[in-house]
């Protein structure tokens, strides 16, 4: 999987490609951990170019929301592809995570600079 990272004023952008399972899944927890821990307090995940994700994966996403909440931070989820928005819902995370369609609505929201609401 392709994990890029991108900033935007203090907001950290996660660009994730491929398949979020369990052999990327560890990589991806690593990075996420240490930057939350150096401060990064708002990272917005980006899943439009993953296909797949299985628990490994979404324990990723779950420990790195845990993470930025406990060190008063926060984690936001977009552009979930249909395979990955299933398994989002069918574990009920979408009740847990801030989820938008797209990068611009959540950082519109985020920023507080309009009334989108998320989708979840």
């Amino acid at each position: 999987m392709k994990f890029v990272r991108r900033e935007l004023d203090e907001i950290v952008i996660y660009d994730l490609d491929g398949d979020f399972d369990s052999r990327s899944a560890g990589p991806a927890k690593e990075e996420i951990r240490s930057a939350i821990l150096n401060g990064d307090m708002s990272l917005i995940i980006n899943l439009e170019g993953v296909s797949y994700i299985d628990s490994a994966g979404l324990g990723t996403l779950v420990s790195a929301l845990k993470t930025a909440r406990e060190n008063g931070g926060n984690v936001w989820l977009t552009g979930l592809t249909a395979q990955v928005k299933m398994v989002v819902e069918l574990t009920r995370l979408h009740h847990v995570f801030d989820i938008y369609d797209n990068i611009d609505d959540a950082l519109e929201d985020i920023r507080g600079g309009g009334n989108s609401e998320a989708s979840g």
